[in-house]
């Protein structure tokens, strides 16, 4: 994903299945590469919805400004990209020969232009602070456009606006009206619209139960199919996109998590990590799949994805994100193509020192909700850790 440009379409839902939720508009994916037990937003949904014009009519002026500053006085990527949609499916085309890009002063190296060039990681970046509606993006089309949808890719936290509005205006002279506003915003790349779509299918899982508190926020209940499993039952559309739930097949997902200590810092890091089928630790289970985990730490010139962990090869290792603070707060983990059938033994190789090693661990499978205990199992910490006077 990171590497699509802003607008491109991304894969379909049932091709990225490493996550608890895939957020979709109508039209695809926008999602991280991290499996997580954290569930969609939840937000106030009185403040996602203000409107002083009819959504549904059309202009040449359409812009993007933000409504609230994320810490007064920082400086404000408002949108390094930014495309807009009509229709949710196919990406208005925002070019010299359609029409003109204008917004606030830019800073050094950056320009309005290279905001709707899809194709440039150089984007457009606020040249100062951004106060509440203090900053604009736009594009004046040279024939009258509608606009229901947008992606738009911000800068991190500190560099990104949490709360924007869409504005359009009937004429030159004409004053701007919001369209649509839209609250709490992470960083990134996001996805927003006027309005949810219909309720997407759920691939091997039933979708009911839906309610509306808004035009922005819709929830559905959603119950995966007989044989499957999930680690969430409901689907929310937030600010006009659908966070989906996945379903996978019984005990595909299978996690080490840290249990002990219950402090483990700087990180937790495991240089080879196998599953056996007896408890005597013999009969290796074949990886098929793809490595998951809580997070890896991420540094310059330097990989420890989960990934790292499975190769059987332990001059390569996964690091957590950071600090284990509490116990299951830190896991490395692995999503099988297919059940891979009883596991009895897990074995793991730290590195030496005790600030990098568990002490105790449990292992975990997808249930029909969920995560559930693997017992009985034998655990195999590599090196042995003595305690240390």
């Amino acid at each position: 994903m990171d590497n699509l440009p802003c607008g491109a379409i991304p894969s379909p839902v049932t091709k990225a299945p490493l996550h608890i939720y895939s957020l979709v508009l109508q039209y695809g994916l926008m999602e991280g590469d991290k499996l997580s037990d954290k569930a969609a937003p939840r937000i106030d949904t009185s403040k996602l919805f203000k409107a002083s014009v009819d959504p549904s009519g059309t202009s040449k002026s359409w812009r993007l400004v933000n409504t609230e500053a994320w810490k007064r006085g920082m400086p404000a990527s408002l949108a390094s990209c930014l495309a807009f949609y009509e229709d949710c499916t196919e990406p208005v085309h925002s070019l010299p020969q359609t029409g003109k890009a204008f917004g606030t002063e830019a800073s050094e190296l950056t320009t309005v232009e290279h905001a709707f060039m899809l194709n440039t990681p150089r984007g457009w970046e606020a040249a100062g602070s951004c106060l509440p509606r203090e900053c604009h993006l736009g594009f004046s089309f040279s024939a009258a456009q509608s606009v229901n949808c947008l992606v738009v890719q911000q800068g991190d936290d500190g560099f990104h606006a949490p709360a924007l509005a869409l504005q359009r205006r009937d004429g030159e002279e004409a004053a701007w009206s919001d369209v649509t506003a839209w609250s709490s915003i992470g960083g990134g790349r996001s996805k927003l619209a006027v309005g949810c779509p219909e309720p997407p299918a759920v691939p091997s899982a039933s979708v009911s139960a839906c309610r509306s508190d808004n035009v922005l926020f819709q929830e559905c209940r959603v119950a995966c199919k007989e044989g499957f499993g999930t680690l969430e039952t409901s689907m929310l559309c937030v600010n006009g996109a659908w966070f989906v739930p996945q379903c996978w097949p019984l005990g595909s997902l299978l996690r080490v998590v840290l249990e002990e200590p219950v402090l483990l810092k700087p990180y937790w890091v495991v240089l080879d990590a196998d599953l056996f089928t007896s408890d005597d630790c013999t009969g290796p289970i074949k990886m098929d799949g793809v490595a998951i985990s809580s997070g890896e730490f991420v540094i310059k010139y330097a990989n420890y994805h989960p990934k790292n962990a499975w190769d059987k090869d332990p001059s390569t290792s996964w690091a957590s994100k950071g600090e284990c603070e509490a116990a299951g707060s830190c896991w490395l983990g692995f999503r099988f193509y297919a059940d891979p059938g009883p596991v009895r033994c897990v074995s793991l190789l730290h590195p030496p020192g005790v600030q990098y090693q568990a002490r105790r661990i449990s292992l975990q499978r997808l249930g029909r909700v969920g995560w559930e205990k693997v017992e009985p199992v034998t655990v195999r910490l590599l090196p042995e850790v003595k305690d240390e006077l």
